[in-house]
């Protein structure tokens, strides 16, 4: 905002299932409402397109209220249902270890599903799918758990992702990769890149070629695979 950059999606709250000690899941959904309706009300001031993502919880499988029952996306959009709320991204976290990357694209199906019987979906106004934090922190500098993301992420046709970042090393030379490193792709000197950065390097040189399908017997093991008509070339990441 200082810098006056444009802002792509306003976010209410990080986790906000993790605070229930600070009121109920109804007190919650009213301080969404409140901060919905005053992006609304920018909107309509400026005439201008604002964003909101949401409900940003910490898990598929998160209630709010500190509990992990699956209620809390549910709830989420039944509120937002019945107070007529326009929001432009549902996200969550994926940051489980056990499923593993695989357990994406049923945690993706599940919430368009809920999407579609709530009437959110099909429509102009159908939410995007943003999983904005994804990597547990032990697995976060792993080259093949990202790739593994990347593979289950395409997957599940989602729109958007976004690393998490965590403390870099364990030792006295330790540094956030929040704030140094661009969450892991590089050292603390952001020049510097880790072993993690080819495998988003390799990604990102995929874009415009033609994507082939790719199977494998075990989940664990995953590859995803292009070609490029022009220079005849194949590019893979297993």
């Amino acid at each position: 905002i200082d810098n006056k950059l444009p802002v792509a999606y306003w976010d209410w709250w990080s986790e906000p299932n993790d605070y229930g000690r600070f009121g109920t899941e109804q007190q919650m959904f009213e301080t969404f409402k409140a901060f919905h309706d005053a992006v609304r009300q920018v909107e309509k001031e400026t005439s201008t397109t604002q964003k909101i993502l949401a409900p940003n919880v910490s898990s598929i499988d998160a209630g709010f209220g500190g509990s992990y029952d699956g209620t809390g996306i549910s709830h989420f959009l039944d509120y937002a249902s019945q107070n007529h709320l326009r929001i432009d991204a549902i996200a969550w976290h994926e940051l489980d270890a056990v499923p593993a990357p695989e357990a994406t694209p049923e945690h993706v199906a599940r919430v368009r599903q809920m999407l579609a019987q709530k009437g959110f979906c099909p429509g102009p106004n159908c939410p995007l799918i943003y999983i904005n934090e994804f990597s547990k922190a032990e697995h976060h500098l792993i080259p093949g758990w990202t790739a593994g993301r990347l593979f289950y992420f395409d997957q599940a046709d989602i729109d958007s992702g976004g690393r998490s970042c965590w403390n870099a090393r364990g030792d006295a030379r330790s540094w956030i990769d929040c704030f140094g490193g661009l969450d892991g792709l590089l050292m603390q000197d952001n020049v510097t890149p880790q072993p993690l950065y080819w495998v988003h390097r390799l990604y990102a040189n995929m874009d415009g070629d033609t994507r082939l399908t790719s199977k494998s017997s075990t989940p664990h093991t995953t590859a995803i695979a292009t070609k490029n008509a022009q220079t005849k070339t194949m590019r893979i990441l297993a």
